[in-house]
């Protein structure tokens, strides 16, 4: 399973949660170098993986220029769904916040 913002606030909580459940991981973060603008890296990502949770965002206005917000949060969206189309994805999950709402 791929879980994207792995090391995230929510993603830790989510990578935790599945691992005890059982599931095994495959963390797609920033802070490891890997990035949602890059569609090839997104799609590599996916290879194999059932399942992905999507919970990787730029999470605040303030961590962020407008620029970068829309290309993590809403090309970084677009990709992580094109890469689970191609890699034939069973079900991707896909988180958000009250931040959509600016």
């Amino acid at each position: 399973m791929l879980l994207t913002g792995a090391r995230g606030l929510i993603g830790r909580a989510i990578a935790a949660r599945l691992s005890r459940d059982g599931w095994q991981v495959r963390p797609f973060d920033l802070l490891d170098g890997d990035d949602l603008r890059d569609v090839d890296a997104v799609r590599e990502a996916a290879a194999g993986c059932r399942f992905v949770v999507h919970a990787g965002a730029v999470p605040h206005d303030s961590k962020g220029t407008p620029a970068e917000i829309l290309a993590t949060n809403v090309l970084g969206t677009w990709h992580v769904l094109r890469a689970a189309e191609l890699e034939q994805v069973q079900r991707v999950v896909a988180f958000s916040s009250i931040q959509v709402f600016g």
